[in-house]
């Protein structure tokens, strides 16, 4: 539901991962997914779209990392100046193209440019 700003919320979600055909026994054996459940940080845009996600030990460092240099002043000389975490979130996925990256940590420090 759009709320008119940027969120992000701590959610969990069940994730699929599906089997090889090559591994099947028999051409009989039917094919079904692995189901596993997971702890995911959804970011959230104005219009309430899911643009991405994280995990929440990723999203805590980020987190962190935005509170010290809002407090240290830094946000002070940058212009324009940021609105919020959440939006700075979605400004980061919407430049960096890292919506698919929550469980792959290698991809998403790349991507941040850690």
């Amino acid at each position: 539901m759009a709320t008119g700003h940027c969120e992000y919320w701590i959610t969990t979600i069940d994730l699929m991962e599906y089997q090889e055909k090559s591994t099947l026994s028999s051409p009989d054996d039917t094919m079904l997914p692995e189901v596993y459940t997971d702890t995911v940080a959804c970011i959230y845009s104005v219009d309430g779209k899911c643009k991405g996600t994280l995990t929440p030990e990723r999203l805590n460092i980020l987190r962190n990392a935005f509170h010290r240099v809002e407090c240290s002043g830094l946000h002070d000389h940058v212009q324009p100046p940021p609105i919020s975490f959440a939006s700075e979130l979605v400004g980061l996925i919407a430049r960096k193209g890292v919506t698919r990256m929550a469980f792959s940590p290698s991809l998403w420090l790349m991507a941040i440019g850690w």
